[in-house]
């Protein structure tokens, strides 16, 4: 049995990765990551000082841009984009008193272990240029079953997957970021 993990890119590319079971817990670590920014987060500080168009639509206009925009309803989001203005308006003193101790604290950061593994395996960087990708992990965990015949050889193996969307751009490092959804599936194997 191994791990799969596959990583999907801004540019729709998917590499694949194999693992052994060993590695799980290692593995489970390199897809941490948060899916969004948090609205009360983003309206207080700048997140992504990577590139010029980044740092500025996180610093003049957070909320509309990464919440309020995202509404599929017009009438819905014409009221948010409204709110949301407001209050990019009285929080942008705030944002810019808190911009550059931000710019030095994401100079200063490690490279995301999972950017490290994609960067030896693709060359392209516009696979990982917006700072996030789209990963799947996929693996098998045996178990004991008591209700099946062990005579027969058979084993019930629970395999189970993971997709997360890894941003590199890490908001608190000493949490656990981890935002995912596990399905499972139960398979029998013949011995």
């Amino acid at each position: 049995m191994s791990v799969s993990l596959s990583v999907t890119g801004n540019n729709n590319q998917t590499i694949e990765f194999h693992f052994t079971d060993n590695e799980l817990d290692h593995v489970k670590g390199l897809i941490k990551g948060r899916s969004t920014v948090p609205i009360i987060l983003s309206s207080f500080q700048v997140v992504r000082t990577h590139s010029a168009s980044m740092f500025a639509q996180d610093l003049l206009l957070p909320t509309v841009i990464q919440h309020a925009w995202k509404v599929n309803n017009i009438v819905l989001k014409i009221v948010a984009v409204a709110f949301a203005f407001a209050l990019d308006l009285a929080t942008l003193p705030i944002r810019l008193l808190r911009c550059i101790p931000r710019a030095v604290a994401n100079s200063k950061q490690e490279e995301h272990p999972l950017l490290t593994l994609i960067k030896d395996k693709v060359s392209d960087n516009s696979f990982y240029a917006r700072n996030h990708v789209v990963a799947k992990m996929t693996w098998r965990e045996q178990e004991t079953d008591p209700s099946i015949n062990f005579l027969m050889g058979e084993v019930t193996t629970d395999q189970k997957e993971k997709t997360v969307n890894v941003n590199f751009i890490e908001l608190h490092p000493h949490e656990d970021s981890g935002i995912f959804e596990t399905r499972s599936k139960k398979v029998q194997w013949a011995d």
